[in-house]
C-alpha cells in the first residue's frame, strides 16, 4: 500500500513547508532541527525541569553499554562475506 501512494502520489508524504519557495535574504523564522527533536520531547513530556534534565540525561547514558558491546565491534571476515550473501 505504502509503494502505490508513494509512486502514485509522490508528494503526499512530503512536509508542505518544502514547497515553499526559499528567500535566501530572510532567515526562516521557525527552524526545526531534526537532532534536537528526541530532546524537546523527553523535556516537554516531564513537567518538572530538574526532572526533565534527568530524564534527558538518562536517554543520553542508556545509548553508552551499546556503544561498549564487544560482541559489535568484533566482526570475522566470515560473518562480513554471510552478511553480504
Amino acid at each position: 500500500m505504502f509503494i502505490i501512494i508513494n509512486y502514485t502520489f509522490p508528494f503526499s508524504l512530503i512536509d508542505a513547508e518544502n514547497f515553499i519557495p526559499a528567500n535566501p535574504i530572510v532567515t526562516p523564522v521557525h527552524i526545526r532541527p531534526q537532532y534536537f527533536l528526541f530532546s524537546y520531547a523527553i523535556l516537554r513530556a516531564i513537567l518538572n525541569k530538574l526532572g526533565g534534565v534527568k530524564a534527558l540525561l538518562l536517554s543520553i547514558l542508556m545509548l553508552i553499554p551499546l556503544i561498549l558491546q564487544p560482541s559489535i565491534k568484533q566482526f570475522n571476515k566470515e560473518n562480513q562475506k554471510s552478511m553480504f550473501f
